[in-house]
């Protein structure tokens, strides 16, 4: 969800999270409403043709839909309504009734969606447009402006009910040197957390040991990193609660094993977007 820096924005996240982390979920944030996207799209079909031959607008409308999808829940559906226009440019051999090419427009451009939003589709209509601008056959140009602006394709796509807008939250790591100094500390995502005391000898002889020890380095960065996502992308993240019932003194070699272990144990994955890269905290 290469390193490519992704900046949090509304339009970010699809299918946004493979488990991210131990203690994660989503939020509704909002009132419920219902959604409506309305997509004009303006070079989709030449003049005279039905068949899709350049379908970036149409990939467009996939991404923000998807997009959306993604803010509000996978269970979101939406009912399509698709606008179809047909200049007076005599039609090709097949399609002599009026109407008829911009409906084959339709079911081109709705196969091509359902082909790529899948169930996000729950019902479609269709709406034909017939232009205005008189057309005389081997005097007008085809591909006059004034034809191809009435050869377009209407996309609205309304959420079938109202839906909330959601937000992932996952746990906020904490680590490092305690306020005070005097001690080391390091949380981990289940609760529990072991201190060491720098002002003890039998205790502090295990940092050293820490540092040392087999993951710590990738441990650490990778702790460090989400840490700094969190605090700049606060409402993507919660506070882990580390109460004192779940803290351990490390000042034996059975502790500092156990802390380590748990270490190692512990995977930190971050929020993976659309193309796969990961969050960043640039």
């Amino acid at each position: 969800m290469g390193k490519k820096v992704i900046r949090l924005t509304e339009a970010d996240l699809e299918k946004l999270i493979n488990k991210v982390l131990s203690e994660q979920g989503w939020e509704e944030r909002g009132k419920p409403e219902e959604l409506k996207l309305t997509f004009d799209l303006k070079e989709v079909f030449p003049s005279g043709e039905y068949r899709l031959r350049n379908t970036s607008e149409l990939d467009a409308v996939v991404s923000k839909i998807k997009s959306v999808v993604e803010e509000y829940g996978e269970n979101v559906e939406f009912n399509l309504i698709l606008t179809g226009g047909e200049s007076l440019v005599t039609n090709p051999k097949g399609f002599e009734e009026q109407g008829s090419l911009a409906r084959e427009r339709i079911k081109e451009v709705f196969k091509y969606l359902k082909s790529k939003l899948g169930n996000l589709i729950k019902d479609v209509k269709e709406n034909i447009v017939i232009g205005r601008t008189p057309y005389e056959k081997g005097k007008d140009n085809p591909d006059d402006e004034k034809y191809t602006r009435e050869q377009f394709i209407k996309i609205e796509a309304i959420s079938d009910g109202k839906v909330t807008k959601r937000v992932f939250v996952a746990p906020k790591p904490r680590h490092g040197v305690s306020q005070s100094d005097s001690s080391y500390f390091y949380g981990f995502l289940d609760g529990s957390s072991y201190t060491i005391d720098v002002n003890r000898p039998e205790q502090y002889k295990y940092v050293p040991m820490f540092n040392k020890s087999n993951g710590t380095e990738d441990w650490r960065m990778n702790r460090s990193r989400l840490y700094r996502v969190c605090n700049r992308y606060n409402s993507l993240c919660k506070q882990v609660q580390y109460p004192r019932d779940k803290r351990k003194v490390v000042d034996n070699d059975e502790t500092f094993r156990e802390m380590v272990q748990k270490m190692q144990n512990e995977e930190l994955r971050f929020p993976i977007g659309i193309s796969g890269q990961e969050f960043t905290d640039a």
